[in-house]
């Protein structure tokens, strides 16, 4: 099951200190996860309750009832409002649909996808190659329902997530090959992604029967967060499509030195014992930032050692402190 919008239902609903018209709602969103969000105490939500869920990155209708995300682009974001967690947005139910429902082609909800202000019109070659896995990290809210897995109680390395636009590259049987998060791209030097795959000399260097991913930033891109004064790949996975595994970190870290890029910054190893959101979320706001002053974007953790490419072995932590 995958989607940005969902039938959920209310768990609990709280009080916030000195806030006089919101309250500080939890929220089950079935196969999504467990979240939590701003609601309207004026709409009297109480435990059971069937709500309209908008996840992260998600771009809502726009309605009547969702008018005061206008302000916000009619982005969902997770951010702090009046000092708690708001890492979703719930309203009153939109539809008549049973819990669990995925609201995105019913409402017409899409999600958000990072756009660049280079040429990419005319580029595309074809779908994405089916034998690679897409790009893309669960949030830790979706990981909440896993009791079992493999994560728990083995080292998990937790790396800076960078805010850019992500790509793969990939050598299969001899043909080479050049991805968006979504499509394959024709070779064109005037195509960002093209130009960064030269730059590190790819084609040339990538072995064969593999797969590289990595975070592109740096001018033009995103608002060059990262402050970089050229463009530069971030490496965070290698994957092997002999086996369909992803290469433990420190493989990882020998295929960035292999191919001259850097690598995601590792922060620190650690062995999850559950996957405690609010302990979670605190190290991303403590660990995400600028010489512990401007907030970057937030962590991702991963197994320390390889894993299948079908196994959720990864996931992402946002910083809700940071600006987007």
């Amino acid at each position: 099951m995958s989607g940005v919008s969902i039938v959920g239902k209310i768990i609990s609903v709280t009080s916030i200190d000195n806030a006089h018209s919101v309250e500080h709602a939890t929220v089950d969103c079935a196969e999504l996860g467990i979240w939590k969000g701003i609601v309207l105490i004026e709409d009297a939500f109480r435990e059971n309750d069937l709500c309209s869920v908008f996840l992260h990155d998600a771009i809502v209708p726009k309605r009547s009832e969702l008018d005061f995300m206008e302000r916000f682009h009619w982005k969902v974001s997770m951010r702090r409002f009046a000092g708690v967690a708001s890492e979703c947005v719930i309203v009153k139910p939109l539809t008549d649909d049973p819990f669990g429902t995925i609201l995105d082609s019913i409402l017409g909800v899409t999600k958000y996808e990072k756009t660049l202000d280079f040429k990419m019109a005319g580029m595309m070659k074809g779908s994405f190659p089916e034998f690679i896995p897409k790009t893309g990290e669960v949030n830790i809210q979706t990981m909440k329902r896993q009791k079992d897995s493999p994560m728990l109680y083995t080292p998990s390395v937790v790396t800076l997530k960078y805010d850019g636009t992500s790509v793969t590259v990939y050598r299969k049987n001899g043909q080479f090959g050049v991805c968006s998060r979504n499509t394959e791209l024709k070779e064109d030097e005037s195509n960002v992604y093209w130009m960064i795959a030269k730059k590190y000399w790819l084609s040339a260097m990538l072995p064969d029967d593999t797969a590289v991913q990595f975070e592109l930033c740096g001018p033009k891109i995103n608002s060059n967060k990262h402050k970089l004064p050229e463009l530069t790949g971030f490496l965070f996975s290698v994957i092997d499509l002999n086996t369909n595994e992803y290469a433990s970190y420190d493989n990882v870290v020998a295929m960035g030195s292999i191919l001259g890029m850097p690598v995601v910054k590792r922060l620190k190893t650690i062995q999850l014992e559950s996957f405690d959101v609010d302990e979670l979320q605190e190290m991303s706001s403590r660990l995400a930032c600028v010489d512990a002053k401007e907030p970057l974007e937030g962590i991702v953790i991963r197994s320390a050692g390889s894993f299948p490419v079908d196994s959720k072995c990864s996931f992402k932590v946002l910083n809700l402190n940071y600006k987007h």
